[in-house]
């Protein structure tokens, strides 16, 4: 049931951390090929498939570098091939859930194949900076998604 009097307010993945007004870019589409739906709070990168006035967004796999992330939605929660996305781009501060509780803030991290956050490592490319530190795994950070940073 829902808490119609948000007495309980958590952030949610995918929502705008400490800047309530960040820029959100609405001119995304899922790349045309996408044979899995992009998730709220989803890593993306810019696609090799392009659209005239539309940038074509994939979600990013651990060596891809970023371009942003999936904006949280009250009405959908999963985005097919075609669909319209709004994403957060890079720099933007972001809430999605913790991976591992012993994250320190200034931390590089990477976003594991369950949507978590946790610390990168030199194999991967590193999503952006932890800025909040989890107390358990499946709390939510702030993480400030920056622009291909190798860890």
């Amino acid at each position: 049931m829902a808490d119609l009097t948000q007495q309980n307010i958590r952030p949610k993945k995918g929502q705008a951390a400490f800047l309530p007004n960040q820029p959100i870019i609405h001119n995304c589409v899922v790349d045309p090929t996408a044979t899995d739906p992009l998730l709220i709070g989803d890593v993306v990168t810019f696609a090799s498939t392009t659209l005239t006035d539309l940038t074509v967004v994939a979600k990013a796999e651990s060596t891809d570098v970023p371009c942003g992330v999936v904006v949280y939605n009250s009405i959908k929660s999963a985005f097919i091939a075609n669909d319209r996305v709004s994403i957060f781009p890079v720099n933007s501060f972001v809430y999605l859930p913790a991976g591992a509780a012993n994250l320190t803030n200034g931390a590089q991290v990477l976003i594991n194949s369950d949507g978590e956050v946790e610390a990168a490592s030199s194999s991967n490319i590193a999503v952006g900076i932890l800025w909040t530190q989890p107390a358990a795994i499946g709390d939510m950070v702030a993480v400030q998604i920056a622009p291909a940073v190798v860890a």
